[in-house]
């Protein structure tokens, strides 16, 4: 797992990408662990994703409703992945 986010300032966003594993590898983990989630592609930051070398990233976005269970559960799964 690679978290893609830098930088002093960061927001609650979460983008990370996997090596070893396809987009759609990873979209149906997430679906079948009903995480909620959106992909960013390459050509949505091409200079971005270049630098950074990835073709794809998974977004997570959590929000103040968000109970600490439910995002250590996300963690877990993750870990797994």
């Amino acid at each position: 797992m690679r978290v893609l986010d830098r930088g002093s300032k960061l927001a609650s966003i979460v983008t990370f990408t996997k090596a070893g594993i396809s987009l759609d590898q990873m979209e149906q983990y997430l679906k079948e662990n009903d995480i909620v989630y959106s992909v960013s592609a390459r050509n949505f930051a091409l200079i971005d994703f270049t630098n950074k070398n990835v073709d794809w990233a998974i977004r997570l976005s959590p929000h103040y409703f968000n109970t600490v269970e439910e995002i250590e559960q996300v963690k877990e799964v993750l870990m797994q992945s």
